[in-house]
């Protein structure tokens, strides 16, 4: 199996610096059975789909997949607090026809307080061909999203990512 090397994407110039790091993430898969994947067309005869959780009237809103989850940093208001880096990681199974869809390297994000998503194109997008699979491949894109979440007066609060592209799997994170 092709495995994809780990690589540092924040260095702070080299210098050391005192800090925490926050995962958040979530799903954009649902299934109706607990039991795992394998029998009955790979779903032991479970319904499951998207989820489109967004019902606000956000602009730029995704069409077919979204879920949020909430930020919260207690220590957000001292004077120290700064965000040095922020990434937003998507990944997905696809089917080996799509390998080359141009959507696999696009996702939506909306921040706190927004009421807009902002269109992403992935800095690295990665697809894993791992013929064992047969059809299906497993995909992942990362961004640098530092910026956006340096221009929030507040990081805490609800993230919102939609318009991933997938075929049976999809999650998100974002550190």
């Amino acid at each position: 199996m092709a495995q994809f090397p780990l690589g540092v994407r924040y260095n702070n110039g080299g210098s050391s610096f005192n800090g925490d790091y926050t995962i958040i993430g979530n799903v954009m898969w649902w299934t109706n059975g607990v039991q795992g994947y394998g029998k009955n067309n790979g779903n032991y005869g479970n319904q499951s789909g998207f989820l489109n959780l967004d019902t606000s009237s956000a602009s730029n809103k995704p069409i077919f997949a979204s879920s949020m989850q909430v930020l919260n940093i207690p220590q957000v208001s001292s004077s120290c607090f700064k965000v040095k880096w922020a990434g937003l990681y998507w990944a997905g199974t696809i089917a080996r026809k799509d390998i080359n869809n141009a959507a696999l390297k696009t996702a939506k994000l909306r921040l706190p307080g927004s009421n807009a998503y902002v269109t992403l194109t992935a800095d690295v997008p990665r697809v894993l061909d791992d013929t064992r699979r047969g059809n299906d491949l497993v995909y992942n894109c990362y961004k640098d999203v530092t910026n956006l979440l340096k221009g929030l007066s507040n990081v805490n609060g609800d993230y919102w990512v939609g318009d991933v592209f997938f075929y049976k799997s999809i999650l998100w994170n974002r550190i």
